[in-house]
């Protein structure tokens, strides 16, 4: 907390404040107490700074099993599912606000799901397992019978008849496994593939162009609708966990250094953002996408890649699947210490904070205006500046050290914002607003005054 010797006395201005305070909300209480009390709060905001938590535009939905999970998907804004271990799957019919559990096989680890149309849906899993549905998810049949040699890793429907599994043949990392269907799933032949090491994702572009990313540097790709495969450019080398083909030519894969660009359809490939460990992304459009994984973030762009902004959920999470329905409406899900969570966005992962642009000058260093007027009664604007890209936390304290409100808990871009606080639900008094980044912390006092 800064120091200001502006009142002329030469003591700092959180004192004189809470000397007018004291006048203000009392005339009963021992000033020297309460402003020993203050005093010792306020170095608490100077203390070293914490892991930042926030929910951004993400809410934590009710979770009915404490199951990891791998798969998410939704049918429409109301009917989708979640997969995950011990052959649990979900499936909401409200949009997930609550949820059916459908026990399948309490054997096999379930990781995604796909629909071929409104109706037909398959969810895999280990050991070659896979199930199918034809009224909505309602009621689900085996169609493929346990086989130790195999694990299915993803599904893709090019239309109601030609799709395609991936993922690995072998008891350890032996071979790629890439089964198609021409039948609508009815039948599941294994191809007779080259490719040494499994496969975890599939994406098409097109009814012609997809890609498929696995093990030890291994990517793929077909030009006639999964029927062949080629192996592509295994430089620079990484584990890559999904893919999401954009264009023909543009496709983004995620893996333990974090996101890679190709934008010559697979030829070559460059470390588009160095985000963690990611193990999931999706593009909404040739603009929009999103990528997840450990530490809880993820990830959002909306100019093809130049930029990603972090949405923070919890740094102990761990983000396996993303599923969008539409441009706003979003699903995430996961597990944090091994117990699954399931997150949903109803403003395109975006925050609702409020917080906005005064002014275009890139500054030179943090800064934390004090809020105007002070006091205020009920509305008060703060004022902020921060140089660098930077995840900005803007909290309202009382003086018994308790948060009021968050603010702000977004990833903002270098620049100056401001945001007004309407106090009109709290009681008259001494309030101390705190802004931290990770490598800043200040705080400030203002009176709340009715």
């Amino acid at each position: 907390m800064e120091n200001l010797s502006a009142n002329g006395q030469g003591l700092p201005n959180e004192v004189c404040l809470y000397r007018l305070s004291t006048e203000l909300f009392t005339k009963k209480t021992n000033v020297i107490s309460k402003m020993k009390k203050l005093l010792f709060f306020s170095l608490l905001f100077l203390g070293p700074t914490s892991n930042l938590f926030s929910q951004s535009g993400w809410t934590e939905l009710t979770n009915p099993t404490d199951q990891p999970y791998f798969g998410v998907y939704f049918l429409s804004s109301s009917i989708g599912f979640v997969c995950g271990a011990n052959g649990v799957l979900l499936r909401t019919s409200n949009g997930g606000d609550s949820w059916d559990i459908i026990q399948l096989n309490s054997d096999i680890l379930f990781y995604k799901i796909g629909f071929k149309d409104a109706n037909t849906g398959f969810v895999i899993g280990s050991f070659g397992v896979a199930y199918k549905t034809e009224d909505t998810g309602l009621t689900w049949t085996p169609i493929l019978p346990v086989n130790g040699i195999l694990s299915l890793h993803d599904i893709f429907f090019l239309d109601n008849n030609y799709g395609l599994i991936v993922g690995r043949r072998g008891v350890a990392l032996d071979s790629a496994l890439i089964m198609r269907t021409t039948d609508g799933g009815n039948t599941w032949p294994i191809l007779d593939t080259p490719f040494p090491n499994q496969l975890f994702a599939v994406s098409f572009h097109n009814y012609f162009d997809g890609f498929a990313v696995g093990d030890n540097n291994l990517r793929i790709k077909t030009i006639n609708s999964g029927q062949t495969w080629s192996a592509l450019p295994n430089d620079p080398p990484a584990l890559f966990f999904d893919v999401s083909a954009v264009s023909s030519s543009d496709v983004f894969a995620v893996s333990t250094n974090g996101i890679y660009l190709s934008t010559n359809a697979g030829q070559s490939w460059n470390l588009n953002f160095t985000g963690g460990y990611l193990q999931t992304v999706t593009f909404l459009n040739s603009s929009t996408g999103f990528a997840g994984g450990r530490d809880g973030r993820i990830w959002k762009t909306t100019n093809s890649g130049t930029n990603w902004l972090s949405q923070q959920l919890d740094f102990s999470e761990e983000i396996m699947d993303i599923f969008f329905v539409d441009n706003d409406t979003g699903y995430a899900v996961g597990n944090k210490n091994n117990q699954g969570i399931i997150y949903k966005t109803t403003t395109g992962g975006n925050s609702t904070s409020g917080v906005s642009e005064f002014s275009s000058e890139i500054p030179d260093e943090f800064f934390v205006y004090q809020n105007y007027p002070n006091p205020f009664n009920p509305t008060t604007t703060i004022q902020f500046s921060i140089p660098e890209l930077s995840f900005v936390k803007l909290e309202v304290f009382n003086t018994l050290g308790e948060k009021v409100t968050t603010l702000v808990s977004e990833e903002l871009f270098a620049g100056n914002y401001r945001y007004e606080w309407d106090a009109t639900n709290l009681t008259s008094g001494v309030y101390l607003y705190k802004m931290q980044t990770t490598n800043f912390s200040t705080s400030k006092i203002m009176i709340f005054l009715k």
